[in-house]
């Protein structure tokens, strides 16, 4: 999708990760409002949520820092799938968009980032198995119940084309594939990450500046005290603003000179900061301050807080999230609780990666247990001053705001020609195939191109990036020349003469299912037979017969990768269809209800 818009609009791949940066931070931010608008039924309240997730220091984290930008994508589907959940458990009536909501975000969930699909999943389902009135309310409720069934179908499509080579693959017994060791997916390397959990959380720590100045770079005058100054003026400066305008309220008289007052008080963090995030955060926290504190009271939706409060304490699945976020924080600080997690989760490669989940799910929690006093303006702006306050100690901005002044920025836009130093496949070799770390492994043709292939792969070095450094094809049985044309990996044309009867040649290409070879007659450009790709030591291989060629080699994609395309297209056209259906529909029964009750 980024490489797409950078096509359709001629720009540069930096840029386009710049927007759906910013696009997914966005549109978290609507459907986390929109989330906690349903769990609170408050919208401001609501809104102080969606910008303390939008802010939540990982997730930035991951963009300016990691450059884990799949990781990134990712967290914008949490409040998607939720949504979608809390609404299909909650709602009397049958609403089509609260399934079209949970099957694209498990689907882009998927797609973006596989482990944060993984544990949002776990969450998810743990939810729905304790939301027992939830599921009572679905499976009591006929269209309620084949829409759910209906929806894993469609999420199993839209998913296929993805999954179904996975398990084709993983299957096969060919590749290096979740290799413990290699993908560092094992107890001990997850262990050894624990002590730098707190470096990759994505909030500051005093030590990492202190390293910066202390190597001779220049920090603006920024220091670990003035950092923790910064802070403490923010809070303290909000609190009081909010204190003021609560005497404010009390004492009507005193509500000019309050607004006065408090609007002085955040002049403070602005005068003596140093930091361009305090000045954002702070100017950001005055507008929705105000923004509360105009807001009339009649607007406010005021429920019986201490119904409100035996509701929530009655409700299990409230208590299953405070389990999962005590275990994820378990997870994020302790080694003991690794020795007994399911060896699925040892695929989080790194402790810290729970930060992920694990701030979703405290603003979920704290959605739930403020819930009966969301409509109260103090509540609203107390915990504006915490949302506001993640963005202030974020690391990853302060970060690159001090390379950048500093002069050290190593943002480049990437080039075909920076691609030619990339010298493994993947980022540890993953999809390898396993015989080429096989020592002991000898190939039954003399010619083999596997020894030469292995020595790139097991020492990283000189990779064939274009048709000039392409190896020549070997013959394994028979005679004759191959000469490459044209290359676009996978895909290559070359012009083949045999001089033999019959031949056995070998690419120098890792053999994948999908592989297909078509020889045309050079005088006819006529197709004249199909090669027999085969897998030899690992590399595409085929059989040829005498004469001169043009040979063109091409991937079409895995087995099951053909089967899951139909069934990917078919899933979103369905999904479109019966979304749009299912709207025309509930518009008319309503016209007609309308009617009825008209006359």
């Amino acid at each position: 999708l980024v490489v797409f818009f950078k096509n359709i609009f001629s720009t540069t791949l930096s840029r386009s990760l710049e927007f759906f940066t910013i696009l997914s931070v966005f549109v978290s931010g609507i459907w986390m409002y929109h989330l906690g608008k349903e769990i609170t039924n408050n919208k401001l309240f609501a809104l102080v949520g969606a910008i303390a997730y939008c802010f939540f220091p990982y997730r930035i984290l991951n963009f300016l820092y990691r450059a884990a930008f799949n990781e990134g994508f990712a967290f914008a589907f949490y409040p998607l799938l939720f949504l979608g959940i809390y609404k299909i458990l909650h709602d009397k009536e049958f609403c089509i968009s609260a399934y079209i909501q949970t099957i694209l975000a498990v689907a882009l969930l998927l797609l973006s980032h596989p482990f944060s699909a993984l544990v949002g999943c776990v969450l998810a389902g743990a939810y729905i198995l304790f939301s027992w009135k939830g599921l009572k309310l679905v499976f009591t409720n006929k269209k309620k119940a084949i829409s759910v069934f209906i929806s894993l179908i469609l999420i199993l499509g839209m998913v296929s084309f993805y999954v179904f080579p996975m398990f084709e693959a993983t299957g096969s017994g060919i590749y290096r594939i979740s290799d413990p060791i290699v993908m560092w997916t094992n107890v001990p390397h997850l262990i050894s990450y624990l002590p730098y959990s707190l470096k990759f959380s994505g909030f500051f720590y005093s030590s990492w500046l202190t390293n910066w100045i202390e190597m001779g770079r220049n920090a603006g005058g920024e220091t670990p005290t003035t950092w923790l100054i910064d802070v403490l003026c923010f809070i303290g400066c909000s609190l009081s603003a909010v204190f003021i305008l609560l005497l404010g309220e009390k004492k009507r008289p005193f509500k000019f000179w309050a607004f006065i007052i408090a609007t002085a008080l955040l002049a403070i963090p602005l005068l003596i900061t140093r930091r361009e995030e305090v000045y954002i955060g702070t100017a950001l926290f005055y507008i929705l301050l105000i923004a509360i504190e105009l807001t009339p009271k009649e607007e406010l939706i005021i429920s019986p807080w201490k119904r409100e409060v035996k509701e929530t304490l009655k409700s299990p699945e409230n208590y299953i999230l405070l389990i999962f976020l005590i275990i994820i924080f378990l997870l994020i600080t302790t080694a003991t609780i690794w020795n007994y997690v399911p060896e699925i989760f040892l695929n989080a490669q790194f402790p810290f990666r729970f930060f992920g989940i694990f701030g979703f799910g405290v603003i979920i929690l704290l959605f739930i247990v403020l819930k009966p006093w969301a409509h109260r303006k103090k509540v609203q702006q107390v915990t504006l001053v915490f949302a506001c306050l993640l963005y202030i100690v974020s690391l990853p901005s302060m970060d690159k705001r001090l390379w950048n002044l500093n002069g050290f920025s190593m943002s480049k836009e990437p080039s075909e020609a920076s691609l030619m130093n990339v010298t493994r496949v993947g980022w540890n070799n993953e999809y390898v195939p396993i015989i080429f770390y096989d020592s002991s492994y000898t190939s039954e043709y003399a010619s083999s191109l596997y020894p030469l292939i292995r020595t790139m792969i097991t020492t990283n070095h000189d990779f064939a990036y274009d048709k000039e450094s392409y190896l020549t094809p070997a013959f394994l049985l028979g005679e004759g020349t191959f000469q490459i044309t044209n290359m676009n990996s996978p895909d290559a044309t070359f012009i083949a003469d045999i001089t033999s009867d019959t031949a056995l040649v070998q690419i120098p290409q890792i053999y994948y299912d999908g592989y297909e070879v078509k020889c045309y007659a050079l005088d006819t450009d006529e197709l004249v037979y199909f090669g027999e790709v085969q897998n030899i030591d690992a590399l595409v291989s085929f059989s040829a017969k005498k004469g001169t060629y043009r040979v063109e080699l091409k991937y079409i994609g895995s087995k099951s990768y053909r089967i899951a395309l139909p069934f990917f297209f078919i899933s979103v056209s369905a999904v479109i269809i019966w979304g749009i259906g299912e709207t025309i529909y509930a518009k008319k029964k309503k016209r007609k209800t309308n009617l009825l009750v008209s006359k």
